[in-house]
């Protein structure tokens, strides 16, 4: 068996590939119905980047919320975005809704993920998850 060697560009995208695979386990187990009755589109990984690369500079503290958080995609692409940056956040506090109870163990694990990636970069992570429909929350 030849050595793998990991390159930077392939540390730095390892978490978004570990969603993106938790993304399409979820995307290819949800009924077509389900999902048109909960309004679902989980975001491919490639849009969740060019959605975070559009973030200006970063604050020290960062409050991030993600009304319909799916599996974590676009949050797992903005932490990607913050621990790549020069001037990194001190802390990351992330509210997560999710109103479908399917998807919040893949949702946790993403978070979860989060939080190691940040530990690696000094930043501190903390979450909430809120099975709970966003625009009904009174938020």
């Amino acid at each position: 068996m030849l050595p793998i060697t990991i390159t930077k560009d392939a540390q730095d995208n390892a978490l978004s590939e570990k969603v993106e695979f938790l993304r399409l386990d979820i995307d290819r187990r949800l009924e077509p119905i389900h999902r048109a009755e909960l309004g679902q589109f989980l975001t491919p990984s490639s849009v969740a980047k060019l959605m975070a690369g559009m973030f200006g500079p970063m604050p020290l503290s960062v409050r991030l919320l993600d009304p319909g958080a799916g599996v974590g995609s676009l949050t797992a692409a903005f932490v990607e975005e913050a621990c790549g940056r020069t001037q990194r956040p001190k802390t990351i506090h992330v509210v997560a809704y999710e109103i479908d109870p399917q998807l919040i163990e893949s949702l946790s694990t993403t978070l979860q993920l989060c939080k190691t990636k940040c530990e690696q970069t000094d930043i501190k992570f903390s979450f909430e998850i809120l099975l709970n429909n966003f625009l009904e929350s009174g938020m």
